[in-house]
């Protein structure tokens, strides 16, 4: 049987996954045809016919394996076979609906099994093409290096040029979030103007990322969606370019090369989670800085060359990167700074030295008590008192509402992040799994201990905390340097995986990004929705105050103060307060809602209100509502 196997692996693999594939997707016939039809214009039964043929070519093909694998070795095929593994993989991605919003809840599975059984058979030729020794073929090399150059450049521009449209608006998020930002810039208030301030002035809640913000839209004195997506970009942008000086510091004790240090940068730049926080109002784009930094200060204080200067500096640094971390989700932040220090505890137990090492468990400790401290105190300052105590009564609130505090474990989030994954990126779960699987086994001590305290840290998050799909941005430098140390040339095996990490792992984790991203221009969904809001604007003075569905913030909110209705739906319980009361106190002069939106009804009971005037845009019908 291992003989059989041994000299015919190329096709009779190749049969195993086609069989597979042609299995899956034949049980799931009946319930994906019609959606996979519609969304994603393939018709299942076709591809089913293509399937079978393919098994047969692919048995038939079993007695001539030794020279099929001896042709794809030659020069001629070497150097093609590569370039169409590039283009199977964008051609296998493009069959994903571009809609991604849409596409997470309508993706039929049996997408994802052809196109991941597509990526394997392209991984499985490439593995063929490579000469016996990755030195021996310097093209190979160059080649690799200008794909990912122009993978790289294809990524920067179009993550440049697709601001405002890439990400459909999250509503109510990038507004809730995003009032903070714009109330500074135009009134110096650092409040959450969404929600009407319940948390007072200045806010203790969310976190001063969102005061740079402001700043940046004080020297941009403009407010518009992409000038406003600008500045998670631009924290995307350093956190990259840190993320890649962290890699080039490193490149000696870790053998790594300028190939290995540019895929790095273009797998960072590729992965969901980066391409979405980055293009998002939400903070948590800072977990990707936290996580750089982190990276950095685990493998400098693991490595076994590492000194004691250095040791002690990596610890500093990983002390200053909780206060960043904690800037974007501290319930993420925080778990994986505590299973750092877990797995540095542990690391000290098996250490001959005890006493001197315990100076490195007590360091980290005292780093990362001054980062949460620094935290809180630029949270709390000027009236500490004061802002301590609204402080809990927002922590009562929010664990009543969402669960956060109580220790629980589930696989529903888990189970949740795994589809959004597979849907939006359907290689990049598979890859991220095999790459850390190849670390663990090829990789150092230090790199072991790395690995070990991402699973710590994974659970405790889990745990501990909701664990959103925008959170696993965290981790999405591990990833990348994974990735990377994949490309390592080391020995005839890993040459072949080099090959295909280049050819087909990348391209398959580019692509996804690239075409989503030129599918949110054509489409222009956020430009034509503001456009269509934006007519309201003469009929609400400057200086008003109103209660407006989340859409009309955007156009509404500069010279105007605009309170979200589920902002509003905020404000009343975390303020102890009655709806009249709560309309006097902010001073709402009018109310603009959705016809079918029945958390108005509430307002519109007190009887504040006069007779509405419609407005129908084509994002819906909208009752204007001003106060008697």
């Amino acid at each position: 049987m291992l003989a059989t196997f041994k000299h015919h692996y190329l096709t009779l693999t190749a049969a195993v996954l086609t069989g597979l594939a042609l299995f899956a997707l034949t049980t799931r016939l009946d319930l994906d045809s019609q959606w996979a039809l519609e969304w994603n214009h393939l018709n299942l039964a076709h591809v089913q016919l293509v399937y079978i043929v393919l098994l047969l070519v692919a048995l038939a093909a079993l007695p001539f394996d030794r020279r099929i694998r001896q042709a794809l070795g030659q020069g001629s095929l070497r150097a093609i076979i590569p370039l169409i593994a590039v283009v199977a993989a964008f051609f296998l991605i493009s069959l994903l609906e571009p809609d991604q919003e849409h596409r997470l809840f309508i993706t039929p599975f049996s997408i994802w099994v052809i196109i991941v059984h597509g990526l394997a058979l392209a991984a499985l030729a490439v593995l063929h093409t490579v000469p016996p020794s990755i030195e021996s073929d310097s093209r190979l090399i160059r080649r690799g290096v200008l794909l990912l150059t122009v993978l790289g450049l294809i990524l920067a521009v179009l993550y440049t040029i697709s601001l405002r449209e890439f990400m459909y608006l999250d509503l109510p998020d990038e507004p809730f979030n995003a009032s903070i930002a714009t109330n500074y810039a135009e009134n110096n208030d650092l409040s959450t103007q969404y929600i009407g301030s319940a948390y007072g002035s200045p806010d203790v809640v969310f976190p001063r990322y969102y005061w740079v913000m402001g700043l940046w839209l004080k020297l941009a004195d403009d407010s518009s969606l992409q000038t406003l997506r600008a500045f998670p970009l631009m924290v995307g942008a350093f956190t990259l370019v840190l993320f890649t000086l962290a890699l080039w510091s490193l490149r000696r004790i870790y053998a790594l090369s300028r190939l290995q240090i540019l895929a790095a940068a273009v797998a960072l730049l590729s992965l969901s989670t980066f391409a979405r926080t980055s293009h998002n109002l939400r903070m948590d784009v800072m977990l990707a800085l936290y996580g750089s930094l982190m990276l950095w200060g685990m493998l400098t204080f693991w490595h076994t060359a590492a000194t004691p200067p250095r040791k002690r500096l990596a610890l500093a640094v990983m002390g200053v990167a909780l206060f960043l971390g904690m800037q974007g989700i501290p319930t993420t932040a925080l778990p994986l700074s505590a299973a750092v220090g877990f797995m540095l505890v542990l690391w000290w137990l098996l250490q001959p030295a005890k006493q001197r090492n315990s100076l490195y468990v007590t360091g980290y400790a005292a780093a990362c008590a001054l980062g949460v401290g620094a935290y809180y105190l630029f949270q709390f300052l000027p009236d500490i008192a004061a802002s301590w105590a609204r402080y809990r009564d927002f922590v009562e609130v929010y664990t009543a509402f969402t669960g956060v505090g109580s220790v629980r474990f589930s696989l529903a989030p888990i189970e949740s992040m795994t589809r959004f994954s597979l849907i939006l990126s359907p290689a990049e779960l598979i890859l991220a799994l095999t790459a850390f699987v190849l670390l663990w086994r090829r990789g150092s001590a230090a790199e072991r201990w790395m690995l070990a305290s991402l699973l710590v840290g994974f659970v405790l998050v889990n745990v501990l905390s909701r664990l959103a799909y925008s959170y696993l941005v965290i981790f999405t430098p591990f990833i990348a340097y994974a990735v990377a140390r994949a490309l390592q040339p080391s020995t005839h095996r890993v040459t072949h995986l080099t090959a295909a990490v280049l050819f087909v792992c990348l391209p398959a984790l580019a692509a996804p990004p690239i075409l989503d991203m030129i599918g949110a221009l054509q489409s222009g969904r956020n430009q034509s929705r503001l456009e269509a809001v934006a007519a309201i604007i003469p009929d609400i003075p400057p200086g008003t105050t109103i209660i407006a569905d989340d859409i009309f913030w955007f156009p509404l909110h500069r010279g105007r103060t605009v309170i979200g209705v589920n902002g509003f739906a905020n404000y009343v319980p975390i303020r102890r307060t009655t709806i009249p009361d709560a309309l006097q106190t902010l001073g709402v002069q009018a109310l603009l809602c959705d016809v079918n939106d029945r958390r108005c009804d509430e307002l519109l009971e007190t009887g504040l209100f006069a007779e509405p005037t419609e407005y129908t845009f084509s994002t819906g019908i909208y009752n204007l509502y001003w106060r008697k």
